[in-house]
């Protein structure tokens, strides 16, 4: 099971993320972290909690710096 909660660090905005961040989760955490990025777009996570992360979970964080890059890029 997979639990995202919202932090800080540095007076910043960060998402914790802990359990499995797997092809079970990523549906649900797509949606919750496209939401956060909406909000704060140089929202950072941290990921020391995850315990497992198949390639659905690599997949997902590829697409949140696609879209950090794709949202800051001037072209």
């Amino acid at each position: 099971m997979l639990e995202i909660e919202p932090a800080t660090h540095d007076q910043k905005p960060v998402l914790r993320l802990t359990g499995e961040l797997t092809i079970y989760a990523v549906a649900e955490a797509k949606g919750l972290l496209s939401e956060a990025l909406d909000r704060h777009p140089a929202l950072n996570l941290n990921l020391a909690g995850v315990e497992e992360m198949d390639t659905a979970g690599v997949q997902l964080l590829l697409w949140r710096t696609a879209r950090r890059w794709w949202k800051c890029s001037t072209f």
